[in-house]
């Protein structure tokens, strides 16, 4: 599951390449928040709370973008076990959060 958002700001930010590789590879990706054209990606648009930490009991990943690391989203995987896959340069050097992050 990703959050994504459209913001000026971000678009840069976000690992399109790293999530076109996965979507190939015919893994379920499921996208909260605004909708992203790609095959293979299913787009739930916005949701509920109670929704989102419904779904993250069942989800295994997550892709972090880069512009910050522990966003709301990132704070809820982490509470729900999700792993998080993020830039190496962004993950955070405390113990127990390091533990929650794959380096890509």
């Amino acid at each position: 599951m990703i959050y994504y958002r459209v913001h000026k700001n971000k678009k840069d930010l976000f690992n399109y390449s790293f999530l076109k590789k996965i979507a190939k590879r015919k893994i379920k990706i499921f996208i909260v928040g605004d909708k992203i054209k790609m095959p293979n990606v299913k787009n739930l648009g916005y949701i509920s709370h109670k929704r989102l930490i419904n779904l993250l009991t069942q989800t295994k990943f997550t892709l972090s973008s880069n512009e910050n690391i522990l966003s709301f989203f990132n704070i809820e995987c982490i509470n729900n076990n999700v792993k998080i896959f993020a830039n190496k340069k962004h993950i955070p050097q405390n113990n127990f959060l390091k533990k929650k992050f794959i380096s890509i």
